[in-house]
């Protein structure tokens, strides 16, 4: 794949953190009077004549094979019409009036020039920019370019005038986010499996925390809203921390593992009671205005002490238990829930400042083509903060609060792994960072989780084994029910022979794998199964996400089958289609096996 670029700016120390490359393409949509770099505007290469080095003297006039080159009243004229571009006139100008701006070149060979210079980033937090004009007129290019940054381990970074169709950025976000500051997580990437395509079995706290620590899909064990034990179903279940304890580990919980009182405080899976897991709305505020106990302001950032956030006393307290655990003899399994960042988006101010300066406005909130009204809400999880109401969502705004407290989240799993290092523990320790689902955030006319959508569904998974590791991408779909297998395999501890997860670090990435997930219908089911009237499966491929709707009779109601080869979020519903028949057809088929379940 190539594009056509002006320059490799190296050493550069304005774009970006540390010392970069910036690499320049061509092309731009906008016509700024101030443009710094007008060259880029075309995205084609273009003779450039620098009149003031021009001296008139027609050496040029005879080495062009298109007779594009003239000279009238002693200037030298440039037909665009015929020329080229072939460069033949270069060489032959005394002065050096004349030049070609814009090669093409491949993202190999600009790989190739970013690595020569790799000490200098590694040393400095420095690393790419990609620059223009605008890059995403280029936009296949910079995807495969940021993809193969991030496999090499390249910090990246996009200048752009975010002016384009806000798919062009979503597609770039899996191999490095455009605005997230990340550093924590950036630097256990370096030494972790990171898959850009995971996917949690439920849209939801409760129900995704259960499949993750059980090991089990929804429907095998029996938790698809908030409210249900985990062994009502499965009384005999083994759940990950048991599994470990019962290996001998040493187990312990601190802030949110499971969802709800009752399964934290499972006696089979901790071998000490659970920590900072019961807290209130209350909790999560700072002002005394919003500590009403219930939903208040869908935001609230801070300027003041910070030891009080609930995240802060979560990070505080496993600091202590690490410190405890490392003077132990047994080896241990700690979990550390964070709840940010889940709204109500709460955190210091400083957070917040980080992202004054950008613009998080959604250009495409238009509902998905075609889909049925049984797999959309109304944002009713945000819209019962007092703020929101039933009014116009401020997207731009509670993006900016998102980003906000997902760099909060960050800087306390920092100080974990910071102090894993000074304890000693890092590379013998195994780290498995998750979230429990996505996020809509205003795209396709939605806010938070709870649908069957890619946005919803898909999750961060990084996996860092013991000992020393190389970072690596993983593009296939994988599903949370995979990290108990993953997790327990690679600490050589039993798991029960009933999980339908796979091992993760011995993943075969050359076949096809599948991701599945399911959410019920209305809205109001997602605190009371008795509610329920309908019930959605999804099935992810590396290609299609095909969804089928059934009622509790039984009854297919609904189908949904998205192409997202070259959109990262669902556009149009194209099940029915002939064109696609071949396509649903066999995902039909393997959501039907999954739903024999």
């Amino acid at each position: 794949m190539k594009a056509v670029i002006t320059t490799f700016q190296r050493m550069s120390l304005h774009d970006g953190p540390g010392i970069r490359t910036t690499l320049f393409l061509k092309g731009c949509n906008f016509r700024c009077a101030w443009c710094h770099n007008p060259e880029t505007l075309l995205q084609s290469p273009q003779l450039q004549h620098i009149s003031s080095k021009c001296v008139s003297c027609g050496s040029c006039l005879s080495s062009c094979p298109h007779n594009a080159l003239s000279l009238s009243d002693g200037r030298l004229m440039i037909d665009r019409q015929k020329c080229t571009v072939c460069g033949q006139c270069v060489p032959t100008c005394p002065n050096r009036a004349l030049n070609v701006i814009g090669r093409e070149i491949s993202v190999e060979e600009a790989l190739d020039v970013f690595m020569e210079d790799k000490i200098f980033y590694d040393t400095s937090g420095g690393g790419i920019t990609v620059s223009g004009g605008e890059p995403f007129m280029q936009n296949e290019f910079v995807i495969e370019l940021l993809k193969q940054c991030r496999n090499a381990g390249l910090h990246t970074a996009v200048e752009t005038n975010l002016s384009l169709p806000w798919e062009r950025f979503r597609a770039a976000l899996p191999y490095g986010d455009l605005y997230a500051r990340t550093p924590a997580l950036d630097a256990l990437a370096k030494d972790a499996s990171v898959y850009l395509r995971a996917y949690c079995q439920q849209a939801l706290s409760g129900p995704s925390r259960a499949s993750i620590l059980t090991g089990l899909y929804p429907g095998d064990n029996g938790v698809t809203e908030l409210n249900t034990w985990i062994r009502k179903k499965n009384p005999d279940l083994v759940t990950l921390p048991q599994a470990f304890r019962e290996a001998g580990y040493h187990t312990a919980s601190v802030g949110k593992t499971f969802h709800g009182s009752r399964n934290t405080l499972d006696s089979l899976s901790w071998s000490q009671a659970p920590r900072l897991y019961k807290y209130g709305k209350s909790d999560e505020y700072m002002e005394t205005y919003n500590r009403t106990g219930r939903k208040a302001a869908s935001y609230e950032f801070h300027d003041g002490p910070e030891e009080d956030y609930l995240d802060v006393r979560i990070c505080s307290e496993a600091l202590n238990c690490l410190d405890s655990l490392a003077k132990g003899d047994n080896p241990f399994f700690l979990a550390v829930g964070f709840l940010k960042p889940h709204l109500p988006f709460c955190a210091p101010k400083r957070f917040l400042d980080m992202y004054d300066e950008v613009d998080f406005g959604v250009t495409d909130t238009a509902r998905i083509s075609g889909a049925p009204l049984l797999a959309y809400h109304d944002s009713n999880e945000l819209r019962g903060y007092v703020d929101v109401g039933h009014s116009v969502i401020d997207d731009s705004m509670l993006k900016k609060a998102y980003y906000a407290c997902t760099t909060f989240a960050d800087e306390n799993i920092g100080r974990l792994i910071g102090r894993l290092k000074e304890l000693g523990l890092y590379e013998d320790t195994a780290i498995v960072v998750l979230g429990d689902h996505g996020y809509h955030t205003g795209e396709q006319g939605l806010w938070c989780k709870s649908t069957n959508y890619e946005a919803a569904c898909r999750a961060p998974l990084l996996i860092k084994g013991a000992g020393s590791c190389q970072g690596r991408k993983v593009e296939q779909p994988v599903e949370f029910t995979d990290v108990f297998p993953t997790l327990t395999g690679m600490c050589g501890v039993s798991a029960p022979e009933n999980l339908p997860g796979k091992d993760l670090l011995n993943l075969d990435e050359r076949g096809e794998h599948y991701a599945f997930s399911q959410f019920p219908r209305p809205y109001a089911a997602l605190h009371r199964a008795s509610a329920r009237t309908h019930m959605g499966y999804a099935v992810r491929d590396s290609r299609w996400r095909y969804i089928e709707w059934y009622d509790l009779e039984g009854r297919l109601v609904e189908t949904e089958l998205y192409d997202l080869q070259e959109n990262l979020l669902e556009t149009e519903n194209l099940s029915g289609h002939p064109s696609v028949e071949d396509a649903e057809s066999r995902l039909r088929a393997v959501l039907e096996e999954y739903c024999k379940r």
